[in-house]
């Protein structure tokens, strides 16, 4: 919120005017707009996937306000997905979803290139472990037309995966994969 205010004295009145304005989706933007610049410093030059892959992760936990992930790899020959990098995910959580083959919902969903935005609970079949997590974001990462993996951010506070970041994440997602 932006308040501007003014005062005006003429003899025996005086009053005060202000403004006031919803500065919300600047600030996103400006925030987007920081996140993306700080994730393309850290992707130039030579990188080590690993290392672009916790660059992607922490700057959509960052960006979404979300508060934990993982990325996962696809494996060009069986098309199986593989969690390759997680934040903040608990050990049974990881060893129960690293790895999908390619006949799961997990992996056909990524194959059709649009992104998911439900609860864990609503996973269904995908839900290959007990959790207490709630938002989550699943968006595929696209090089060359071919889909390579996927970003996974999720919430355990949240429970819907907020409509201002969706696209932001979107856009981060498709500007590391192309």
């Amino acid at each position: 919120m932006d308040l501007r205010a003014s005062a005006l004295f003429l003899a025996v009145m005086s009053w005060i005017s202000g403004i006031f304005q919803d500065i919300t989706a600047r600030k996103r933007a400006e925030a987007l707009k920081s996140i993306q610049t700080e994730l393309a410093q850290a992707l130039s030059g030579k990188i080590d996937i690993m290392d672009a892959f916790s660059a992607l992760l922490d700057a959509a936990i960052q960006l979404s306000g979300m508060d934990c992930g993982g990325v996962y790899a696809m494996d060009e020959k069986t098309g199986s997905l593989d969690l390759v990098i997680t934040k903040n995910l608990s050990a049974d959580f990881i060893r129960n979803s690293s790895h999908y083959e390619a006949s799961t919902p997990n992996a056909e969903i990524l194959m059709a290139g649009g992104p998911v935005y439900t609860t864990h609970s609503n996973l269904g079949n995908w839900n290959t472990s007990p959790s207490n997590l709630g938002a989550l974001a699943i968006l595929p990462l696209v090089a060359s037309g071919t889909v390579i993996g996927c970003l996974k951010v999720g919430s355990f506070a949240l429970t819907a995966v907020p409509e201002a970041v969706r696209e932001p994440l979107e856009t981060l997602a498709s500007r590391v994969s192309m």
